[in-house]
């Protein structure tokens, strides 16, 4: 990402922010989560992984999974900087 698209994205999102934490999450601006599945798994279920900059038929199809083994990640961006992943 450009630092000028950096840059209006964080224009655009501040007022907002302000605007809906009402004196709350002061340190806490966004954070996001991610299930990552395992691609050694077996069983029923479908996984597929999609970008957003792919079409559907791009994705990858992994073996079905009943139970798909994987790991869930955790990040947080803050008025202090990116809080460090969390497994």
């Amino acid at each position: 990402m450009s630092v000028k698209k950096v840059e209006k994205r964080r224009k655009r999102s501040w007022p907002l922010y302000l605007m809906l934490r009402k004196d709350r999450y002061k340190a806490g601006i966004t954070s996001d989560e991610a299930l990552f599945h395992l691609s050694f798994t077996t069983g029923k279920t479908k996984i597929q992984y999609i970008s957003s900059k792919k079409r559907r038929t791009d994705a990858a199809v992994l073996k079905n999974a009943s139970w798909p083994s994987g790991v869930m990640i955790w990040t947080e961006m803050s008025s202090q900087g990116l809080i460090e992943p969390f497994l």
